[in-house]
């Protein structure tokens, strides 16, 4: 499923004055909460005027009103989406296939609704990975104007709260993969890259969108753990993260980065592991959410750093 949560994340944006255009972004946004106020269970989703009308709320929350009336039309996404890889095709109320651009109101007066490509809505049913694709975009893609939208009740992802907040003790050993477990990692990617300002703790490279440059890393493996909670990370950018993983940099009790030289070597360059020795790493405001120290004991450990 993390494969179709990635194909909601890679839609293809026109870029314009330097900026990427946001218009598929909240178009998905406004589906998203459509199939959830029409409990919708057809892969069928009515181009009307409850559409628009959250299209039109997500725009001037997320992008601001400053926008021309044409920069914020609608019946650009509707037709560029088809583009992407998502399987969206639109129809006239007959059924019969839409093409070019066509005005909202004759959107709505035509009865026009568009489908996803059958993977995808079988995704979408689910609140669950709706909440999560919803989570996804707006922390990828608006991780400042998000904080514009009124709160946000992400009700079924509530039951992860608890183990992404460290409130709920984590397994000792993973020994089944269960079947809403790859709905963890989106969230603990989410949570913990927004305690760290979207930025490298080490490096304190930051890019928005993230784009995956800067990632975030469990302390000790999931896989061995099953602890998922933001003690057990800490953002990194990738090749960071990779020598985090490998060994090649460990984290002290005083939260300085120390250098595995014996593990090694490396070329005098300025991406060199060497200049990040004896620095202290970027912590998120709330200490509550440290890296936890025993389990960067743990690491260093493992790695006789």
């Amino acid at each position: 499923m993390d494969v179709i949560l990635d194909r909601f994340l890679s839609v293809k944006r026109n870029k314009s004055k330097g900026r990427e255009a946001p218009h598929k972004l909240i178009l998905i946004l406004a589906c998203l909460d459509w199939i959830s106020a029409n409990d919708a269970k057809e892969n069928r989703v009515l181009l009307d005027e409850r559409l628009f009308d959250l299209f039109h709320q997500y725009w001037d929350q997320l992008v601001g009103t400053d926008r021309t009336r044409s920069q914020r039309n609608s019946n650009y996404p509707v037709f560029h989406l088809q583009s992407d890889a998502l399987g969206w095709e639109v129809f006239r109320g007959d059924d019969s296939r839409l093409e070019g651009y066509i005005a909202e109101s004759t959107l709505i007066k035509e009865g026009a609704h568009a489908k996803f490509a059958q993977d995808i809505w079988k995704y979408l049913i689910s609140e669950e990975n709706r909440d999560v694709t919803k989570l996804a975009i707006l922390f990828e893609y608006f991780p400042e104007e998000r904080r514009k939208l009124p709160p946000q009740n992400f009700k079924s992802l509530r039951h992860f709260d608890d183990e992404i907040f460290g409130k709920k003790k984590a397994p000792k050993k993973v020994t089944k993969i269960e079947k809403t477990e790859y709905q963890r990692n989106p969230l603990f990617r989410s949570y913990l890259l927004d305690q760290y300002d979207f930025t490298c703790a080490i490096s304190q490279f930051r890019v928005i969108p993230v784009r995956n440059l800067v990632q975030a890393c469990h302390i000790i493996p999931f896989a061995e753990t099953g602890d998922n909670s933001l003690m057990n990370g800490i953002a990194l950018c990738a090749n960071l993260h990779s020598a985090f993983d490998n060994g090649f940099i460990g984290i002290g009790d005083d939260y300085e980065v120390i250098i595995n030289k014996s593990e090694f070597e490396e070329s005098r360059s300025v991406y060199s592991l060497a200049q990040f020795e004896g620095k202290r790493i970027l912590l998120p405001e709330n200490e509550e959410f440290w890296p936890s120290l025993d389990f960067l004991k743990e690491h260093r450990k493992r790695f006789k750093i």
